[in-house]
């Protein structure tokens, strides 16, 4: 009886200790409208802990005076991504743990995808994100989200 039950313990413990060690991933995707753009971004959470944003801004073409960003030259398309980069303070559209990409079609379309567990919290400034005083808690940053006007699915 007694090996009976040690072999019971020992079963549990091995199923107890299987379930340790694998990280939790959640994420949920939040939209919101402004003025003169809409923004969509999506948070990344492993263990409750934001580790990735990825973003996307749509801006109205208003901004630029026209109906349609197709009809810009090419010449007229650098201009304005290098504008974007200057006016950010930026030098580059990668860096570690970070990639900015600018998509000119008929709107303007910015996709910013961030690794905050490599990318330089000072650029990260610059763009809008400043987590220096969070914990990075996905259920608080998700919250701060909807307080600011996105709405979350």
């Amino acid at each position: 009886m007694k090996k009976l039950y040690l072999l019971l313990i020992m079963t549990l413990m091995v199923f107890t200790l299987s379930g340790c060690g694998k990280d939790k991933i959640e994420s949920k995707t939040c939209t919101r409208t402004v003025d003169s753009y809409v923004e969509t971004t999506k948070y990344t959470a492993t263990n409750s802990e934001i580790d990735k944003i990825n973003a996307e801004f749509v801006y109205d073409n208003s901004l630029f005076g026209v109906e349609t960003l197709s009809t810009l030259t090419d010449e007229q398309k650098e201009t304005i991504k290098s504008n974007f980069l200057t006016n950010l303070g930026l030098e580059s559209y990668t860096y570690e743990g970070l990639t900015i990409a600018l998509d000119i079609e008929d709107q303007l379309k910015v996709t910013i995808d961030a690794d905050l567990k490599k990318a330089d919290a000072d650029i990260l400034k610059k763009l809008g994100y400043d987590f220096s005083n969070t914990n990075m808690n996905f259920d608080e940053g998700i919250k701060s989200l909807v307080e600011a006007g996105y709405t979350c699915k």
